[in-house]
């Protein structure tokens, strides 16, 4: 038995070939320079799916996927659906609509523009119903974004339209029990307008500092999604963002949603206490998603 095999039946999920798949020509999304993701179907199981390939020189982010993958199984959190035989691609469901970003800036008929608040805040409730599973099998995100959350759908509920949400790109994340984590921790990782202060400060203004990664800075990514939700946009877009970054990480500014039609005082108040300079004061995601709860009944 070949080792993809071996993990194949350790995951309890398919090996494929790549004849066993019909990959879609006009439908492939790029994701920078680590991997190249297509859309695929197959046939013998009536799936439509997402080929993530990870670039040869980058199988340690494709191992890393993996772990993480196959210990998550959440309705919020994108699932592995196999492996292919070339040895460096993931197979994990394929979602029917837009990544979170691209929803603020659409011009079609389901764009942000268009959203009721009860909608946008039931997107960040499922968010934060994946992240506190997440966090509850301790491991932590670190690159959660806008751009890495999935939405499908649209449907209709009482009249209000409604997304399923999908957390995905795993690649970055760490088990906090996986004894190869303390290696990966120390990379500071992520995207600048998501990264929080402590991040910033150890990737960019003092490097000597320990480790800044911890389930607090995913609540940080959190409350910059929050804050785009409210507003439809990135927080301090106007700012260079390198600038912006070096701003947070000194604690020069803060978020502030507070001319947003969609902000109650409620959200506004989450946004500030998920986006707190100091992370100790950082709410965990059991006590934002009991107060998104209340806020969407």
């Amino acid at each position: 038995m070949s080792n993809l095999e071996s993990l194949s039946n350790e995951l309890e999920v398919p090996l494929f070939g790549t004849r066993d798949l019909r990959f879609d020509p006009n439908c492939t999304i790029k994701y920078g320079s680590i991997s190249v993701v297509r859309k695929a179907y197959v046939p013998g199981l009536d799936w439509t799916v997402a080929v993530k390939n990870y670039k040869q020189q980058d199988s340690s982010s494709y191992k890393n996927e993996i772990r993480i993958l196959k210990k998550l199984n959440h309705e919020n959190l994108l699932r592995l659906k196999g492996i292919l035989n070339d040895g460096d691609s993931l197979v994990v469901e394929w979602c029917y609509g837009p990544n979170l970003y691209k929803y603020f800036n659409s011009k079609q008929e389901e764009c942000y523009s268009k959203a009721s608040t009860n909608e946008l805040m039931n997107i960040a409730y499922q968010i934060s119903n994946g992240m506190e599973y997440m966090h509850s099998m301790k491991i932590i995100h670190r690159d959660l974004k806008s751009k890495n959350v999935f939405l499908i759908g649209p449907s209709w509920q009482k009249g209000t339209r409604q997304w399923k949400v999908k957390i995905g790109d795993f690649n970055l994340a760490v088990s906090i029990d996986d004894p190869d984590a303390q290696n990966i921790q120390t990379k500071c990782e992520g995207s600048l307008y998501w990264m929080a202060p402590e991040v910033i400060n150890k990737n960019f203004i003092n490097q000597q500092i320990n480790d800044p990664y911890t389930f607090k800075s995913d609540v940080y990514s959190f409350g910059v999604i929050l804050f785009e939700l409210l507003t439809g946009e990135v927080p301090f877009k106007e700012m260079e963002p390198m600038n912006m970054a070096l701003k947070i990480g000194r604690r020069e500014i803060s978020l502030n949603p507070e001319f947003s039609t969609h902000a109650s005082q409620q959200t506004i108040d989450l946004v500030k206490q998920c986006t707190e300079h100091n992370r100790e004061f950082r709410p965990e995601f059991a006590q934002i998603k009991n107060l998104l709860s209340k806020i969407i009944e």
